[in-house]
This record gives C-alpha cells, sequence and structure tokens, in this order.
C-alpha cells in the first residue's frame, strides 16, 4: 500500500470537487453574515455510545471528550485530547512516533486497549482526529462489555450529518495543516468525507515531517428494521522523530530543552506509518425480539521504524548500561526496522432482548467474538554509530542497509464467548452478572542479532472471566454503584536491553473493584466520586542493580494500584461550562524478590494529578468566547528503585474564539497559547520497551485555527 503518492492528490482533488458542489437555494452573490450568541463548548459528559441509559445511569467510570472540545484546546494529536482526564497520563509519546498511554497508572495494551468505535485496533500507529467525532476514555471495569479492564481509549468517528466545511491550522516553526469534512445525511442513511493534509515543523527542530488522511463513513438503512454502518480510513505519516532521554550516570535528571532533538544527524530519516482501517457493522432485529449487532473490522499497519537513536553509555570501562553517561554523552545507534507489519482483525456478533423473569426486568446480552493480532519484523539493522553523541566513520551515509532478516514474528488470537444479565430488581436496584469465557492463544518466534534465537513457541490460556456491578439509584439525581471485573491482557515480549530478548512472557490475568456515585445539581453540573483498586501480575527486567548489565526479563510478585477519582463537568451559570478532574493514586509492587523493586512506586506515576478546562462567554461581545485549561501533575519516579525522581509541574493554556452563524453554517476561529507561562517539565518519565525514557512537554506554543462552512 503506497499511501504516500496518492493520497495528497486525492486530498486536493476532493477539495476542489467540493467546492464545486452546489448548495441547494444559494445565490451568486455573497450571503449575509448573521452573528448569533452560541452555547460555550460542550463540556457536560455525555453517556457511553455502547451503553444504553443517561449518563447518571450508566454505573461507570468514564470520560467522553467531544469534538467541540477538541477543536476548542487546539488539540493536534490524541495526547494533546487525552490532557483532559486526571487518570489518564502519557506513556512515552515522543514527537514523530505513535503516542503510548497510562490509565489509572497501567499501560494500555495496544494489542486490546485502543479501539475505533469499540473494535480493537493496531494501538501501534498514530490516530488522526480529524474524523472523530468523540473520544471515549474506559476506566477500570467501565470497559467489561468491551472486553478490557485496565482501561481502554475509544475513538468514535464522525458519522454521515448535513456538512461542508474546510479547515486551516498553523502552529509556530510554520507547522500548516487543512482539513475537508464533507456529509448528506437522509432518512435513509449518508455519507461523511473527511480528509486532512498537513506539514510538521514543530518546536523540536528537525523534526520534520509530513501526512496525509482520507476516510468516508456510510450509513444505510436496510428493510426490515437493518441498518448498516461502514468505516474506511487510510493514513501516512512520514515525520523524523525525537527521541527520550535518560537518567545521567543512572542518578540524575539531564536537562530539558524541548528544542533539542537528540541524535539528529544528517544522515537520520523519518518514521513512517502507513495505515488502513475498514468496519462493516449492521444492526436487526429478528422475529422473536432479538436485536442484534455483527461487526467486522480490519486495520493494518506498515512502518518503517527509523531513527539516530541515543541509548546507554559504554565510554567508562566499556560496559555497556541502560542510561547516559554522567557527562551526557550517550551511545548513538543507526537503528532501522523496516516494513514492520502489525494487522489486527475482529468478527463478533451481539444479541440483546428484554424480558420480563420472576417479575423483574432482565436486558439480556449474549455475544461471541474472535479478535487476531499479527506482528511480523522482517527487517531490522542496529548499527553504532558512536559513543559521545558524534557521527563515526562508516554511518553516515544514510543508506538502507539490511542486516538480518525476519528477526521477530508473533501471533496473538482470542476467541471468546460472553453472557450478561441487566436485572432492574426495583425502580432503584439494578444488579449485572456477566462472563466471557476466553480462548487465548499466542506464538511467536525471534531471531534478534546477539542473542538466543528462539523457535516457534505457542500456548493457548483458557479462562473464565467474571463481572459484577450493582447500582442504587437514590433519587432521579443521584446514584452510586459498585463493581468487579477480571480480564486477560496480552503477552509482553522482552525488551532489547534485556538477557532474553525476544520471548514474550505469558498473558495477565488483572482485576478490578470500585465503588462509584454519580449527581447531577440543579444547574445541570454532573459530578462524581470512584474509589478504585487494581492488580496483576508483575513485569520486569530483573537487574541485580543500576551498575551491572540488564537482566532478564521475568513476570514475578504483583503491582497494584489503589485511588480516589473526583470529577464535575456541565455549566456553572449561564455563560460558563467547565470540565474539572482530579486523581490521587498510590502504586505499589510486592513478591518480585527484587529490592531494587519491592514495595516501589511504578515509573512514571504521580500520586496526584489534576486537569481543568473552562469556557466563558464575553459579556456584549456574545460571539466570542475565552477558554482557560490547567494541567497539575506530582512529582513522579524516573528510576524503577525510586532514587529519581521527576518534579511536579504546572501548565496553563488560554484561548480565545470567534463564531459566526452565516446561511451555510457556523464559521469559527481560533487562538490558542499553550502553556502560557513557558514551564519547563517532564511530559513523562515512562518506560518503553523495558527502559526508562524522559520525554520533555512542549514549550510555550501559539496555535491559530479557523473553521469555514460552505
Amino acid at each position: 500500500m503506497d499511501a504516500g503518492r496518492w493520497i495528497p492528490s486525492a486530498v486536493i482533488c476532493l477539495a476542489v470537487v467540493s467546492l464545486c458542489v452546489p448548495v441547494y437555494a444559494q445565490e451568486s452573490r455573497l450571503a449575509p453574515v448573521v452573528v448569533e450568541a452560541d452555547a460555550p463548548a460542550g463540556l457536560s459528559q455525555r453517556p457511553l455510545s455502547h451503553l444504553e441509559g443517561r449518563w447518571l445511569d450508566q454505573p461507570v467510570s468514564a470520560t467522553v471528550i467531544g469534538a467541540e472540545q477538541i477543536k476548542g484546546s487546539a488539540s493536534a494529536r490524541l495526547v494533546d485530547a487525552l490532557r483532559f482526564d486526571a487518570s489518564v497520563d502519557s506513556n512515552y509519546t515522543p514527537i514523530g512516533y505513535y503516542e503510548g498511554f497510562q490509565i489509572r497508572g497501567f499501560p494500555i495494551d495496544p494489542i486490546l486497549g485502543i479501539r475505533v468505535n469499540g473494535v480493537p485496533v493496531v494501538g501501534e500507529s498514530p490516530m488522526s482526529l480529524d474524523n472523530k467525532q468523540g473520544v471515549e476514555i474506559l476506566r477500570g471495569p467501565a470497559g467489561a462489555a468491551m472486553g478490557t479492564s485496565g482501561g481502554l481509549i475509544n475513538l468514535l468517528t464522525k458519522r454521515p450529518d448535513n456538512v461542508k466545511e474546510l479547515g486551516l491550522r498553523w502552529s509556530e516553526r510554520a507547522s500548516l495543516g487543512s482539513t475537508l469534512d464533507l456529509g448528506v445525511r437522509t432518512e435513509s442513511g449518508g455519507w461523511r468525507l473527511n480528509a486532512s493534509a498537513d506539514r510538521f515543523r514543530p518546536y523540536a527542530k528537525g523534526a520534520d515531517g509530513d501526512g496525509q488522511m482520507v476516510s468516508l463513513s456510510l450509513d444505510r438503512a436496510l428493510t426490515a428494521g437493518g441498518r448498516l454502518e461502514f468505516d474506511f480510513e487510510v493514513q501516512r505519516k512520514s515525520q523524523i522523530t525525537q527521541p527520550g532521554s535518560q537518567l545521567l550516570g543512572g542518578t540524575a535528571l539531564p536537562p530539558i530543552n524541548p528544542e533539542t532533538v537528540l541524535g539528529l544527524q544528517s544522515w537520520s530519516k523519518p518514521v513512517v506509518f502507513e495505515s488502513l482501517f475498514a468496519m462493516a457493522r449492521y444492526k436487526g432485529e429478528l422475529e422473536s425480539g432479538w436485536r442484534f449487532t455483527t461487526t467486522g473490522s480490519l486495520h493494518q499497519v506498515k512502518t518503517d521504524d527509523r531513527s539516530s537513536f541515543p541509548y546507554g553509555c559504554s565510554t567508562a570501562d566499556g560496559v555497556a548500561r541502560t542510561y547516559f553517561c554522567s557527562n551526557g554523552n550517550y551511545d548513538l545507534g543507526d537503528f532501522r526496522s523496516l516494513n514492520e507489519t502489525r494487522r489486527t482483525s475482529s468478527l463478533d456478533t451481539v444479541f440483546q432482548r428484554s424480558a420480563t423473569l420472576g417479575g423483574s426486568r432482565h436486558d439480556l446480552s449474549l455475544g461471541t467474538g474472535l479478535i487476531h493480532r499479527i506482528t511480523q519484523m522482517p527487517r531490522y539493522s542496529y548499527e553504532s554509530a558512536g559513543t559521545t553523541g558524534n557521527v563515526f566513520s562508516g554511518i553516515g551515509s544514510g543508506t538502507e542497509t539490511v542486516s538480518y532478516s525476519n528477526v521477530f514474528d508473533q501471533e496473538v488470537a482470542q476467541f471468546f464467548l460472553r453472557a450478561a444479565d441487566a436485572i432492574a430488581l426495583n425502580a432503584q436496584d439494578r444488579l449485572e452478572l456477566s462472563t466471557r469465557w476466553v480462548r487465548h492463544e499466542e506464538g511467536f518466534r525471534s531471531e534478534f542479532p546477539y542473542y538466543t534465537s528462539v523457535s516457534w513457541n505457542k500456548s493457548a490460556t483458557y479462562r473464565s472471566l467474571s463481572s459484577l456491578s450493582y447500582q442504587h439509584k437514590n433519587s432521579e439525581t443521584f446514584s452510586q454503584w459498585v463493581s468487579y471485573r477480571q480480564d486477560l491482557e496480552a503477552g509482553v515480549r522482552a525488551p532489547l536491553s534485556a538477557s532474553n530478548n525476544g520471548s514474550v512472557l505469558a498473558p495477565r490475568l488483572l482485576e478490578s473493584v470500585e465503588w462509584g456515585a454519580k449527581r447531577v445539581g440543579a444547574t445541570g453540573l454532573q459530578a462524581s466520586a470512584t474509589l478504585f483498586y487494581s492488580w496483576r501480575p508483575y513485569n520486569f527486567r530483573n537487574d541485580t542493580s543500576l551498575s551491572t548489565s540488564a537482566g532478564s526479563y521475568v513476570q514475578r510478585g504483583t503491582e497494584s494500584r489503589t485511588g480516589l477519582e473526583l470529577g464535575a463537568a456541565g455549566p456553572l451559570s449561564r455563560r460558563t461550562e467547565s470540565q474539572f478532574s482530579v486523581t490521587f493514586m498510590d502504586s505499589n509492587t510486592s513478591g518480585t524478590g527484587n529490592s531494587l523493586f519491592e514495595g516501589k512506586q511504578a515509573l512514571n506515576t504521580p500520586r496526584v494529578r489534576a486537569s481543568s478546562f473552562l469556557a466563558y462567554r464575553i459579556p456584549s461581545y456574545e460571539q466570542f468566547q475565552a477558554t482557560a485549561g490547567w494541567i497539575f501533575t506530582g512529582r513522579r519516579p524516573a528510576a524503577r528503585d525510586n532514587s529519581v525522581y521527576v518534579p511536579s509541574y504546572n501548565r496553563v493554556d488560554l484561548g480565545l474564539q470567534y463564531q459566526e452563524k452565516t446561511r451555510w453554517g457556523m464559521n469559527s476561529y481560533r487562538l490558542t497559547l499553550e502553556n502560557a507561562f513557558d514551564a519547563r517539565y517532564w511530559r513523562d518519565a515512562a518506560e518503553f520497551l523495558g527502559d526508562a525514557y524522559l520525554t520533555p512537554g512542549a514549550p510555550r506554543l501559539l496555535r491559530a485555527s479557523a473553521t469555514i462552512a460552505f
């Protein structure tokens, strides 16, 4: 799939064609502009898309970020949009690479934890927001109906609507982007086309690139009450990546300079992602009264993963270490893993029916499905480029060298059966029971250079996974619940730095319990509180000390998270809306058998994190709306033994939006100042493939965007 050759042309052609499409009742002269007050950006929480009932009636802990909030906050990447939930944190999200996240301190499973319209996709891929109408963040047992309890992120694609919009965005250093949103909706269905093209010139100087995306969604009402939904998306992104830093000598934080791309050389090449996503969903009803939904999906991502990669230190005595030298030097490598392929496909069917049994209402659900994931790394090269961050002879040609082939293959297949019953015991109490029977099969082989080869190794795990939820509605404005959930996570590959590199550890059982409460105030303000406790087996590299070579990657002991989430969203007054969340959390490890990790706080997990966003419509200037955002992240461990912490930080964002309503629709103009006080901070101190990295946060950055209806 050579999407890079035809996507830019497709974007241009579609934009030109759309401009020529006639607008009904449109006159040849310019239409008069009518200024009209509009409500602030919708910050109130919406119900989750896969569950029935109002927000108050859904016994789950979740956050929904709508399209207007994404636009109003100038969120360019998924990591920008997710800053509105204090339970979500970055987990290695460098510029130019795919984005990793953690929810409640647990990294999201890239095989099962990233969804689009509820179906699993390849998590190791950039996610465009230009064709999304919202992002759902499901925490803990909230993901029970989707099959994961550690937390997941579900992106919702834009559905057909009567819309014609062109967009333009700009940020400092001349990053430019253009978007097209074009659609038609009728009683029988409709279609929606989205396209975007970007030139990346980020604050990290040298991390330049470009990206393109085209997507199409179709809805069609069929005979006998059935409905078909279809989505197709193709995306390409090419960009020099900004690698993370490491601790100096393993004991000190390096200086923060968000504009520096470590290891950047004249021969540095971009990371290239080419993504294809397709899904079809049919909703129908049988004569017996059962409703059913059948969904099939495919997501394939091809990657040329390249980096002039700064990693480790071996200048002192020739012993390789997994941190920078004390004086700031580092080993520089020319890393190239070409033509990587990751493919996730799924097929599932769910039957639902409501019935009255024994005087109680039962909402029954039966389902079955299959998820299949393959990973292939066929061409791999890692050549030393020196030990001081300088280019050594013989490495600077920039040619595509391929020293090894067929280095790693992995296959994950999960077949499941699910049964659930939500019982309305009376007007106030509701009990939900569900069980999933899972056959989880994993196979892998590896031939990484300098490591022992591993022949095809297949294993199957059979699990019966249970969940239980009980909800009590004290009134029409207040409800509370308790829930328990089990789930199975895919196995994790041992990192390159581990002595057993290439091996894949066993899948892990994750368990979560929580108590939550929701309340809707007289003004419509929504408030929530959730207590939670989650635990799972602990994967770690079993080092004996920080000064010796890396040990093997093992699964031993337990890691847990205990916390309290508080949130509020909705109108504060006629002119003001807000969204606020704060998470207090403690992490712990036990039973590891290694004093470096026993009883320690997990990497990159602060004890306190808070996020808020405020939208205010200015009196006498009703078309203007001012916004302000604030993020606080407490100090976090940057070393596994908790000997080094990154400090806490505050970040403030300011924005101004102007809206005008014309006969064609709403025009919007936005100006945003991110990190208004130019705070210097580490956005994350995460573990990536077994090693700890530090990613700097963005400096003060000015963004502007416009959306024009036509």
